[in-house]
């Protein structure tokens, strides 16, 4: 048995009677982490709101090879701000999802994504950029981080790198490919073929590739014209659940509040 501390993101929260909690937290040492809260639902609490959604806290913990609990924790930043607006608030409990489905394990993949997670929470608090925006940028970016970083840089069948800008474009969300519009007349049958094309034009191919590529600290610096906003949104989107193979039920819940 050891006492250790750790610093982590509450990504998930659930009750299991008056008093405790069943919470998840991302952190750098071990990933996703899992454990017991005990006492933390009681009001009078001294680790209540450390143990909330979205608070980023250390956790003093008590390890054993079968368990794990939680001794005490000390809140480092709630993210206050984003209680304020519910689509906010949704956004940010899809994102936490996103994190806790690609996060398998202790590795350094994991660190990147918390940092991520966290630089992407402190964006949508601060209100620095649409919503929209936000969601796209972090769904693309995290499955970088994760290994599916997409190829677009030449097409995947005649591997051309330089797309006419007034010429079809497409990107497949199942392989993560591109293939340009002289490309698309030789598949007979894009389902057979197990591709799955969305469109995209030169700006929003451009804006793809700022993003799998910019170093961290940039990756919000970055303005998109209005009039591609849901074009970007939409192709980084369909990208992710593919990739992930599932439906998250936070996304349909932020959607009923996306603006």
């Amino acid at each position: 048995m050891s006492v250790e501390k750790v610093k982590g993101l509450v990504i998930k929260s659930k009750n299991i009677n008056e008093n405790d909690k069943y919470i998840t937290i991302l952190c750098e040492e071990y990933g996703k982490l899992s454990f017991k809260a005990s006492g933390v639902r009681n009001y009078k609490s001294k680790n209540l709101a450390s143990a909330q959604p979205f608070a980023y806290s250390e956790f003093t913990l008590f390890k054993t090879p079968n368990f794990v609990r939680m001794n005490e924790a000390t809140i480092i930043e709630n993210f206050y701000d984003l209680r304020l607006d519910v689509t906010s608030l949704a956004l940010a409990a899809y994102l936490c999802d996103i994190a806790g489905i690609v996060c398998v394990g202790e590795s350094e993949d994991d660190g990147q994504i918390l940092r991520l997670l966290l630089n992407t929470l402190h964006i949508i608090s601060n209100k620095k950029m649409p919503n929209k925006i936000i969601k796209a940028v972090f769904e693309l970016r995290v499955l970088t981080k994760s290994g599916f970083m997409p190829n677009l840089n030449y097409c995947e069948i005649c591997s051309r790198e330089d797309f006419d800008p007034s010429g079809a474009i497409f990107f497949d969300v199942i392989g993560g490919n591109l293939i340009c519009g002289d490309c698309i007349d030789k598949l007979k049958e894009v389902e057979s073929a197990g591709k799955k094309l969305v469109r995209i034009s030169t700006d929003v191919l451009n804006a793809l590739r700022f993003i799998t590529s910019v170093r961290d600290e940039k990756l919000f610096s970055f303005v998109l014209h209005d009039d591609i906003v849901g074009e970007f949104a939409n192709v980084c989107e369909k990208y992710l659940l593919e990739q992930i193979g599932m439906n998250i039920d936070s996304l349909k819940y932020y959607k009923g509040y996306e603006k």
